[in-house]
């Protein structure tokens, strides 16, 4: 971002030979790092872990972090988890017919390395799992997060998302005590709670 031949020039965004993808959530950083630079000296570089991409499709595609064969690449050892969210009331009354999440945790850490959503608000949703990424801490519980209703997500699902082989319906005490199959307004607004191992 800082030209090597005119020290007096910086590039951020479309502009700037970036190692990532022309994306708006890229030059937003881009810039705020070359802001930073101009006004206190050349001291930061931009970090792209956790930057979201998004399809603005119907349903809306959202990416974050790794795919699959990324993450083998680089030797990790990953659980993918997945849900179908075809049948939440969440997706069912907005008419949608197709929905899921899969998110990536490396075994080991317990680090989320990737998500993938495919559903209606997935461009607002994937934002949850950046903050994750770059912190390399699992999301908030359901205790310490909330969102206004009706919500796009449970509180509880995002938490559970990296603790159980399913990538949102958790079958464990963040569900106020109900397990895999049980009915459960909580998620998504109706419908009931699967385990997917």
């Amino acid at each position: 971002m800082h030209n090597t031949f005119n020290l007096a020039v910086y590039a951020a965004g479309d502009a700037a030979a970036s190692p990532e993808w022309p994306l708006t959530p890229v030059a937003s950083l881009e810039g705020e790092v070359v802001a930073a630079n101009l006004l206190e000296g050349n001291h930061e570089t931009p970090d792209y872990t956790g930057v979201p991409s998004a399809v603005f499709t119907i349903p809306e595609l959202a990416r974050v972090g790794l795919l699959e064969a990324e993450a083998s690449e680089q030797g990790l050892d990953v659980d993918i988890r997945f849900t179908d969210m075809s049948d939440w009331y969440s997706i069912e009354r907005v008419g949608e017919r197709h929905a899921a999440a899969k998110v990536q945790v490396e075994r080991a850490s317990g680090r989320i390395v990737g998500a993938h959503l495919l559903r209606p608000e997935a461009s607002e949703l994937i934002n949850i799992f950046g903050p994750a990424m770059r912190t390399a801490s699992a999301p908030p519980t359901s205790s310490g997060w909330s969102a206004p209703i009706p919500r796009a997500a449970p509180t509880s699902a995002i938490s559970c998302s990296t603790r159980r082989s399913c990538a949102f319906p958790p079958p464990h005490d963040l569900c106020s005590g109900r397990k895999c199959g049980e009915a459960d307004a909580d998620h998504g607004g109706g419908g009931s709670v699967r385990h997917n191992p």
